[in-house]
């Protein structure tokens, strides 16, 4: 047995943070329909104190298989309870032949690495990602060890279409509440946690004044093992540290008298005799006041047309706002807090605009606003950029992805062949409303056009990997928002929004802006690249 074995054995002792009997595993696994093959997705193990039946056969889940729109794999989610000494085995057994047997039945997995004990609080004021996958992780946390699959070599499907990994997340969830969509990094892990159970503890509002209560409750089996504890609270605000205090406690219930009872704050209970923490919190904090705000309904609505192809009538029921105001214990350090609150930047605007998170930009500004996007390309392209622009053409094609300078990355550009008439490359006077009727024929003559200007102008190709599509026909569906998608960073998924056209970047007032859920967007680009993979929408490839 290895020291992390020997590590979770101390944990799981008697009367240490609980009472452990038995271990219920929760499988998501997958099928491969073609080869057979069985594989873990992810797999969760919780110590429960209660003496399940380890010979009950396992227990699916879900009613069938579930199947997910782009792949062949079907996936199932079953759960079984094992003895500690059988997982002592599985585990050995896992990291040698990457098997996992604990079921009776045989579960493949990637290269196992072992890692260590963590502590997992339970969420607060702050959400811990890792909750979504743990179970009930909602009094004072719990200790994890895990058992990475560090090449998931099963999964790349789920990688290179992270629309699939979704729906399965979606579908999963509704047989239990396991999130692995938030969680992908843990794919094909094996999770072992151990709730913290021996003690029970809660920080609340004094009754009277200011300050907090903390209450201690032992485990109902836990009278030999009781023993003092260490407390400790830290508050924060504007990343100081206001006031701190520690003291020992063994059970029921202590005040604190702190100089700052609205502010964030952490604390711990400490276990000096066995070396671990019973209790860790996120950042916490109490409201000290709040405003309700509400409205009544006037008799009388607001009542007006608009003019769109013919007159419509429109009736808005009016409110008129009231609002209110509650204070719990509130001293005049709130109105230093609600100035700080009040702070009107988090971050300098020189700081965003260097890393070029968000840029202004006004008329006659075009060189600028092509150079920030070839400085895009070019910093976090180096595994991939997807262009998206109802109206993107050759010659734009040629200004930005043309100029990324890592070489063989995957290019990819999507298209509506909307253009503007002053920049209309037929130099006919009705393109442009005959474009807007989604004519074909037109379309078709335009990706000609498209076609013909870059294989005119595309030099010799060197390392270039591009792919430029379009909506044509039934194929795909119309868009209007402009976004550049780094699918693949170190910092994860990044997109950007371009505020306008590429072909009109820096012509008049509109702003570079890094959005948030890129992933989403990605994941966007990529159903509709997917709907575009027919001959007739390919525009151009290198």
């Amino acid at each position: 047995m290895n020291a992390i074995q020997e590590d979770i054995k101390k944990l799981c002792n008697e009367g240490v943070i609980g009472f452990f009997k038995r271990l219920e595993v929760v499988t998501v696994f997958g099928i491969d329909k073609d080869s057979k093959q069985v594989f873990n997705v992810i797999t969760v193990i919780v110590a429960v104190e209660h003496i399940a039946d380890i010979k009950k056969n396992i227990e699916y889940l879900s009613d069938s298989l579930i199947n997910v729109k782009g792949t062949t794999i079907a996936f199932g989610v079953m759960r079984y309870y094992i003895a500690f000494d059988s997982f002592y085995e599985s585990i050995t057994e896992l990291k040698e032949k990457e098997i996992w047997n604990a079921s009776g039945n045989d579960l493949a997995t990637g290269k196992i690495e072992e890692v260590g004990k963590n502590f997992v609080p339970s969420d607060a004021a702050v959400g811990v990602q890792l909750n979504n996958i743990l179970k009930n992780n909602l009094f004072g946390g719990s200790y994890i060890y895990e058992w990475f699959d560090i090449n998931k070599n099963y999964l790349n499907f789920l990688f290179e279409k992270p629309s699939i990994l979704q729906e399965l997340s979606s579908k999963i969830s509704q047989y239990i509440p396991l999130k692995i969509a938030s969680l992908s990094d843990r794919l094909g892990n094996f999770i072992l946690q151990l709730p913290i159970s021996i003690i029970y503890s809660k920080v609340t509002h004094k009754e009277v004044d200011d300050g907090l209560a903390l209450d201690v409750y032992w485990h109902t089996q836990a009278e030999k093992y009781k023993r003092k504890l260490q407390f400790v609270l830290i508050t924060e605000n504007d990343s100081i540290y206001p006031d701190f205090h520690s003291f020992e406690v063994n059970e029921g219930k202590y005040l604190i008298n702190m100089q700052h009872n609205d502010f964030s704050h952490r604390y711990f209970i400490w276990d000096e005799l066995n070396g671990n923490l019973l209790l860790a919190s996120t950042i916490s904090g109490f409201i000290s006041s709040f405003n309700i705000n509400g409205g009544m309904l006037e008799s009388e609505p607001r009542v007006f047309s608009t003019i769109d192809k013919e007159v419509a009538h429109q009736r808005i029921n009016m409110r008129t706002p009231w609002e209110s105001s509650f204070t719990t214990n509130a001293k005049n350090t709130e109105v230093i807090k609600n100035i700080q609150n009040a702070r009107i930047f988090n971050k300098e605007k020189d700081d965003l605009l260097r890393r070029k998170e968000f840029i202004q930009y006004h008329k006659d500004d075009e060189s600028r606003a092509l150079a920030d996007l070839r400085y895009l390309i070019n910093e976090y392209g180096e595994k991939g950029v997807w262009l998206w622009d109802p109206y993107l053409s050759s010659n734009d094609i040629l200004n930005t992805l043309f100029f990324c300078e890592h070489s063989n990355t995957e290019l990819k550009a999507i298209t509506l062949l909307n253009h503007n008439e002053s920049k209309c490359p037929m130099s006919c006077n009705k393109c442009d409303k005959v474009l807007a009727t989604n004519n074909n024929k037109i379309k078709r003559e335009l990706i000609e056009i498209y076609k013909s200007d870059l294989d005119k102008n595309s030099g010799n190709k060197q390392g270039l990997n591009l792919e430029f599509r379009s909506r044509y026909g039934k194929h795909g569906w119309s868009f209007h928002d402009r976004f550049i998608v780094f699918p693949d960073t170190s910092q994860g998924t990044l997109a950007w929004s371009l505020g306008t056209s590429v072909n009109s970047l820096g012509q008049s007032h509109h702003i570079f802006q890094k959005v948030s859920h890129a992933q989403l967007i990605a994941d966007a680009f990529d159903e509709l690249w997917q709907e575009l993979n027919v001959e007739e929408c390919l525009v151009w490839k290198s």
